[in-house]
């Protein structure tokens, strides 16, 4: 045992002797820039809420139009459309237009797959995660017309008592058109 205690140090031993000290890089100074833009910024995380805080929160008088897009992570056609959401959003930036992901994912699944998601796609639109386990009892109050499918797009503007709800997925084309309509509708 004693031998290959020797054998495994002595050579570590001379490495070690041979390095120069001035080799080694000093991250204080010439690496201070690599340093800062390898810096994370925040993970970001959605609001948890169970569906009366949902109705709660979208019961808002504010001349905006909402855009609440239900998807969740293992929901590919969800996932497709999201950029086509972004899109959208960001091109109505300048007019009351707000876009709000509600996510269906497990609670369990939120530090596992929805955090990590939102913060790979650097999502940057609200994400609220809707911690609901029967749906049948909300899905309803949502839409009369919603058999539970996802992806699902509720458009609302509650001071003109505007609703559109689609249960659908979206190219970017048809999203686009939709907000059009529904814009022209709430200004009238």
């Amino acid at each position: 045992m004693k031998q290959f205690f020797l054998l495994v140090l002595c050579p570590l031993f001379l490495v070690s002797a041979c390095v120069n000290p001035n080799d080694i890089p000093n991250n204080t100074t010439e690496n201070t820039s690599e340093t800062e833009s390898v810096k994370k910024k925040p993970m970001k995380v959605p609001e948890v809420m169970d569906f009366a805080e949902f109705e709660e929160r979208i019961k808002t008088d504010d001349d905006t139009l909402y855009i609440y897009n239900f998807w969740a992570t293992w929901c590919m056609p969800c996932v497709k459309e999201m950029p086509y959401f972004e899109q959208v959003h960001d091109e109505y930036a300048s007019q009351k237009v707000k876009l709000i992901f509600v996510s269906l994912d497990f609670i369990d699944m939120l530090s596992t797959k929805l955090v990590p998601f939102i913060n790979k796609r650097n999502l940057n639109e609200d994400v609220w995660l809707l911690n609901e386990r029967n749906p049948n009892s909300w899905i309803d109050k949502v839409s009369d017309a919603w058999t539970g499918s996802i992806p699902a797009t509720l458009l609302s503007h509650p001071p003109s008592n505007y609703k559109a709800f689609y249960e659908r997925s979206f190219e970017y084309k048809d999203l686009k058109e939709v907000v059009e309509r529904a814009l022209e509708v709430v200004k009238e």
